[in-house]
C-alpha cells in the first residue's frame, strides 16, 4: 500500500505544473473576454486586412507567442479569444473558410511554438 501511495504523490506532484499553467491561461483568457478584446481588434483590423494573409499572419503569432512562452495551452487560451472574432468578421459574420483556417492556425501554431521552444517541457 506504501508503494501505490508514494506513486499517486509523485505523479501529482508531476501533474502540478500542468495545471497551474491551465489555471493561468484560463486567468489570462478571462481578462481577455473582460477586455473585450476580440471586439477592439475586429473594431481595428475588419476593414484592413485581407481574408487571405489573415490565417498566414495568426499562425504565425501563434507561434512566436507559444515559442517566447513555451506553452501551447497559455497560446490558445489567448489568441482563441482574440483571433477567431475577427476571421469571424472578415467572413462576413459567418463561419466560413477564413474562420476555419484561423482557429487550425491558431491551434498549429501554438503546438508547432511550443514543441520548437527550448523552455518547454514537451
Amino acid at each position: 500500500m506504501p508503494v501505490i501511495s508514494n506513486c499517486f504523490k509523485r505523479g501529482f506532484r508531476r501533474a502540478m505544473i500542468p495545471f497551474v499553467i491551465l489555471i493561468l491561461a484560463w486567468s489570462l483568457k478571462n481578462c481577455c473576454d473582460s477586455l473585450k478584446t476580440g471586439e477592439f481588434l475586429t473594431a481595428i483590423l475588419a476593414g484592413r486586412v485581407s481574408p487571405h494573409w489573415f490565417p498566414p499572419a495568426v499562425f504565425l503569432v501563434a507561434s512566436v507567442t507559444s515559442f517566447a512562452t513555451g506553452t501551447s495551452y497559455g497560446t490558445m487560451a489567448i489568441l482563441i479569444p482574440t483571433a477567431i472574432p475577427v476571421a469571424f468578421a472578415l467572413d462576413g459574420n459567418t463561419y466560413g473558410l477564413t474562420t476555419m483556417i484561423s482557429l487550425g492556425a491558431v491551434l498549429d501554431g501554438a503546438i508547432f511554438g511550443d514543441h520548437c521552444s527550448p523552455i518547454s517541457d514537451t
